[in-house]
């Protein structure tokens, strides 16, 4: 038999019997009257589930005729030969009440309407103002009338998938009327969202709660003891796990349970209502351990990883491929405190992480175009990384993120939610600069794309580097693009570097710049590139005036959208 799924519809009504033409002759005198037995047929004029009045109903207010889950899984409607119980309670002529139960079914073929089971119709015995109780159960209620709540998981079991209680009730409710019967959810709904780079191997996801309940006349009440109900995993364009679950009390501890270890929430919800959904997100992430130094103090990460290191440390953390490193509270005063050699690492910025480098060696170094890094964190305010990059005589000078050392190129670099304080590298012998987020100085030319999401960011670079983008260069060099969104730039330029664009080229070498854009949804333009906060001899964006660089393309500027400079523009100031 097919199931209610989700419920978000009205439906046309079935009308059983039409009343004969005499009826509203006959009975015109406004006393209850007795009506002759199986001539008043009881018609429903359609039936809907209402919204419920809460922020996330769990429901809908608007009409629909299309019998399927809906995708946002925030609403729920019939797919054909439900069996809705309902009951109609009523007086007699003579003062005694009477109570009747049947059965109606949801049409098959239209999905719309409503007909009598053959032997289950309802009739009307008197003209008295009645009530009608009307509820719906999947699965069907035992013989105790207990549901059972407990496998909400498995499609290919007919006696599993989300359970459902629906009361609909029509006071003062007269027999030559036509009631609409509007129905509304008694369980609430739990949905969970898995994140996190192992979320995709979860193969079970559950939800405490009584794993039954007992329904009297559709009225829900808890049966038996908690336990711990399957969630229906998704399917089509669902991105959450769902059970239906009794209203009631939440327990926060171990309230869920993924691939079978429980989960506590953190929430200041302390109760469910019925005819609500709750959502809940859970990040799943490969079991973190903590990083063992080698001998030397160093050390080394590699592909499929996930580590953290706290404290202070004394030798290079070498990353070797796409791992998940958290620093906690890490201090370096080291060369090259990090190096990358390839992959997409995820370095995970916890309290305050200081970098203090030695001889010009960059904070963070991704050593080859194959070498990308993204560096997140918990928000500005609680994750915070703090890199030096002191100056040398003896070379030309790394960035503070990015490459370094002859004809090194770097992958693309990501930072969000995060305060980040970089200073580049400098050699005053040779009056060259490494970028504090880009590329190092001299043949050190190209980039991957730089990205800033939700962080505030004070880049430094010294002389003729930029402080986001190029270093001094010798060899020219690409970077596809520079993208900033809802972060508060600090950039100080010492040099005729721009603040963010290009520094000097010193063999007037072919360099190119790919489309530079800025998104703030709290800040306007003036506010943005106000002065104390971009502190440049140059421009603030675009090219150096170290030279008139014929050699350095650029594909401009936009701020939310507008176009400040386009390409054939030296700068935006």
């Amino acid at each position: 038999m097919n199931r209610l799924r989700l419920i978000k519809t009205a439906y046309t009504a079935l009308a059983c019997l039409m009343l004969t033409a005499c009826a509203s002759d006959e009975l015109t005198d406004g006393t209850v009257q007795d009506l002759p037995e199986g001539k008043y047929p009881l018609q429903i004029a359609g039936v809907s589930i209402t919204a419920g009045s809460n922020a996330e109903p769990w429901g809908a207010d608007t009409p629909q005729t299309r019998v399927a889950e809906d995708t946002d899984g925030k609403g729920s409607h019939w797919v054909g030969e439900e069996i809705i119980t309902v009951q109609l309670s009523g007086t007699l002529a003579d003062g005694t009440t009477y109570t009747e139960t049947g059965e109606y079914q949801v049409a098959m073929d239209d999905k719309q309407s409503l007909a009598p089971v053959i032997g289950k119709e309802l009739y009307w015995h008197s003209t008295s103002e009645s009530t009608i109780t009307s509820w719906y159960c999947y699965p069907a209620a035992a013989g105790d009338n207990t549901v059972d709540l407990s496998n909400q998981n498995n499609p290919s079991d007919p006696s599993s998938g989300l359970a459902y209680v629906l009361k609909s009730e029509a006071s003062n409710v007269s027999y030559n009327t036509k009631p609409e019967l509007k129905f509304k959810h008694q369980l609430a709904q739990i949905r969970v969202k898995l994140t996190g780079t192992k979320a995709s191997a979860v193969t079970s996801v559950s939800v405490k709660g009584y794993t039954k309940c007992t329904v009297t006349e559709g009225v829900v009440s808890s049966s038996g003891t908690e336990g711990y109900i399957s969630m229906k995993k998704p399917e089509g364009n669902s991105e959450y796990w769902e059970a239906n679950v009794i209203p009631g009390t939440i327990n926060k501890t171990a309230f869920l349970q993924v691939n079978g270890t429980a989960v506590n929430v953190e929430t200041t919800l302390t109760k469910l209502d019925a005819a609500r959904y709750y959502n809940f997100e859970v990040k799943v992430e490969k079991k973190q351990t903590e990083a063992k130094p080698n001998g030397d103090g160093s050390y080394t990460i590699n592909a499929g990883d996930s580590v953290y290191i706290a404290g202070t440390v004394s030798g290079t953390i070498t990353i070797n491929g796409t791992a998940d490193v958290e620093l906690k509270d890490v201090t370096s005063n080291i060369n090259t405190p990090i190096k990358i050699t390839s992959g997409t690492p995820v370095i995970k910025i916890t309290g305050t992480n200081t970098f203090t480098t030695k001889d010009g060696t960059p904070g963070i170094h991704l050593d080859g175009n194959g070498a990308n890094v993204e560096i997140t964190g918990d928000g500005s305010e609680s994750s915070s990384l703090n890199i030096e990059v002191q100056g040398t005589n003896n070379g030309d000078p790394g960035s503070g993120i990015g490459s370094f050392g002859p004809y090194n190129s770097c992958g693309n670099i990501k930072i969000s939610n995060i305060t980040l304080a970089v200073k580049g590298g400098y050699d005053w012998s040779y009056d060259a600069g490494g970028a504090a987020i880009g590329t190092g100085a001299g043949f050190s030319g190209s980039c991957g794309s730089i990205t800033i999401e939700k962080s505030v960011v004070s880049a430094t670079a010294y002389p003729e580097a930029a402080a986001i983008g190029f270093g001094t260069t010798y060899e020219g060099g690409n970077i596809p693009s520079i993208t900033i969104t809802d972060s508060q730039l600090n950039l100080t330029v010492t040099g005729k570097g721009a603040g963010i664009g290009f520094g000097s080229n010193e063999d007037d070498s072919q360099q190119t710049l790919g489309p530079v854009t800025i998104t703030s949804s709290n800040e306007d333009e003036s506010t943005f590139f106000a002065k104390e906060r971009f502190n440049v001899e140059g421009y603030k964006v675009g090219k150096s005036l170290y030279k008139d660089y014929t050699n350095q393309s650029w594909e401009g500027i936009t701020f939310n959208g507008k176009t400040l400079v386009d390409g054939s523009s030296n700068g935006y100031k």
